[in-house]
């Protein structure tokens, strides 16, 4: 049961989202209002014509900015994580419904355990070109670069770098 302040700070919180969503919608980007947002949208910038669907979760900072390119559209409940590495994506970008974004992951030490503090900063960040389209419910880890005109299948988990004019499926996602 929570109590009387932590609920509290998560009424600011969610009042601080609206605030942050309304100046978006001012400034042109189509962001439903549920959308949850993490991070300062200081280090999120879009081009003409973008849009992020309802129920989507993103998350970005000064270690991870989000740059979206024009006629981006990320689909419903999408899952952005920009926050510890850049996500940069391209111009006339599809997302379909429930795709993930995962742009860094947490270190792990010689022992197996993973770390709770610290990055893997070898592999972080995601890359994706022009003209993508992401099939629902693909995953894109951190290291990811995607060319120009790839096509992601429904469910495709991608753990390595593609060139352009790929189509991958799978998990893990390969060529095909």
């Amino acid at each position: 049961m929570r109590s009387d302040s932590r609920r509290g700070t998560g009424m600011r919180d969610r009042a601080r989202s609206f605030v942050e969503i309304a100046r978006l919608r001012r400034r042109g980007l189509a962001i439903s209002w549920d959308v949850r947002l993490g991070g300062s949208t200081d280090f999120l910038s879009y081009g003409e014509r973008c849009g992020i669907g309802r129920g989507s979760m993103v998350w970005m900072g000064p270690n991870g900015p989000l740059k979206l390119g024009d006629k981006v559209v990320l689909g419903e409940y999408s899952n952005v994580r920009a926050s510890s590495g850049a996500i940069t994506i391209g111009s006339r970008v599809l997302f379909a419904q429930f795709v993930s974004l995962i742009s860094a992951n947490h270190l792990i030490g010689d022992d197996g355990v993973p770390s709770w503090e610290h990055v893997d900063m070898a592999r972080r960040g995601i890359e994706i070109g022009d003209d993508c389209w992401l099939g629902a419910q693909a995953v894109i880890l951190p290291g990811v670069s995607l060319g120009d005109r790839c096509i992601v299948g429904a469910g495709a988990v991608v753990t390595r770098s593609f060139p352009s004019g790929s189509r991958l499926a799978g998990v893990p996602a390969r060529s095909i």
